[in-house]
């Protein structure tokens, strides 16, 4: 059983096939005979994992398994068909990243904080996956709860993410040229980011008109948090991530810096536009800023002037850095801003300059962006 707390960062707990044992755990009686006979018979329930619209929605799981083991859980319906399908990932093995697209795509549209997973060949739910819970689950949290069975071996996830207010329901899918419409607070302030990279800004309600098919991104802070997610336009939400995650690791800045120019060269043609050309002038003026985010003193906009400065003047040009386990990792999580997902698609951009920082958990990349 492994817990996610971020990213790219995980700690495992001891794992365990025996069940709680009622007077050495202080749990309570185990079902009676015939009630276990009911259990043991019954198949996983597997929830709805692909959604259309974004939503809350609490409900009692139509497993009694599930429904046993989570009576006293908040669970949400769309959070745990995200656990499902997570749960029937045949190699078992996912990132954070993978679970937030999940949810996503079950139509849950906030952001899964940690999972919890565990498997068993009893009618229970696995120990560690209830030790899991009870370290991961923060006060008014989501969980999204799901078991499902390979031979005789279930395997259960559960997923966390505490939800916002002031958020109402929203369809993810769209016609070419429909209005998106989303009733935020006036207090809220939003992007949205065509698949292009053109970014448009606003506060409060928004209403904007999708002129162009394909993934689109919202992102949008409100007093107690952040949304961050994808809609669609005439497009269905695909099954995965477009970066394999979490990617191979790189063993070294020249290796990494390389594995970056080809991953984005990756991103840039599926989403349609112009792949990048490394230039080395770039290259060179991408090493002080990376001192700068190592410092902490890192400004985009100075960054982004110097650039101007040293030549790079006409059209387009943009600076953006990361950090994470890998560089698959690490661009995703620039995919998953307004900022970053407008430096890595803008259309125009023609060239690309990166420096990275190889360290035993995590590297750091800086990526220079520009047109001429």
């Amino acid at each position: 059983m492994s817990v996610w707390s971020r990213p790219g960062m995980f700690f495992t707990l001891p794992l365990t096939l025996a069940l709680l044992g009622a007077t050495a755990c202080g749990a309570k009686k185990p079902p009676s005979q015939p009630a276990r006979n009911v259990l043991e018979a019954a198949a996983p329930v597997l929830p709805g994992m692909v959604g259309q619209v974004y939503g809350r929605g609490h409900s009692t799981p139509g497993d009694p398994v599930l429904a046993l083991a989570g009576k006293d859980l908040p669970l949400d319906e769309s959070l745990s068909g995200a656990a499902a399908s997570l749960a029937l990932d045949e190699d078992g093995a996912f990132t954070i990243a993978d679970a937030r697209w999940a949810a996503w795509r079950a139509g849950y549209p906030f952001s899964v904080r940690a999972a919890v997973t565990g498997s068993t060949d009893l009618p229970a739910a696995p120990p560690e996956l209830l030790a899991g819970i009870a370290q991961a689950r923060k006060a008014g949290d989501d969980i999204g709860l799901a078991r499902a069975r390979a031979g005789n071996q279930d395997t259960w996830v559960a997923l966390f993410a505490t939800p916002l207010a002031d958020v109402p329901t929203f369809s993810r899918q769209y016609a070419l040229g429909q209005t998106f419409s989303l009733a935020l607070p006036a207090v809220a302030t939003w992007s949205i980011v065509s698949p292009t990279g053109e970014r448009s800004d606003g506060t409060g309600p928004v209403a904007f008109i999708l002129r162009s098919d394909g993934e689109w991104w919202l992102d949008a802070r409100l007093p107690d948090g952040r949304i961050s997610l994808p809609i669609y336009v005439d497009m269905k939400m695909p099954p995965k991530p477009l970066l394999s995650l979490p990617g191979d690791g790189s063993v070294g800045p020249d290796d990494a810096a390389d594995r970056t120019v080809d991953l984005l060269g990756q991103i840039r043609e599926a989403f349609g536009v112009a792949v990048l050309t490394s230039d080395p002038t770039l290259q060179t003026l991408a090493r002080a800023p990376l001192d700068q985010v190592s410092a902490g003193t890192w400004q985009h906009d100075e960054q982004v002037q110097r650039l101007r400065d040293a030549g790079f003047m006409g059209g387009s040009t943009d600076q953006a850095w990361c950090q994470a386990q890998t560089v698959a990792l690490c661009l995703d999580s620039l995919l998953r801003s307004a900022d970053g997902r407008t430096a890595l698609l803008a259309q125009d951009h023609r060239l690309v300059g990166v420096q990275a920082r190889v360290e035993t958990r995590q590297i750091t990349l800086l990526i220079n962006l520009a047109s001429e």
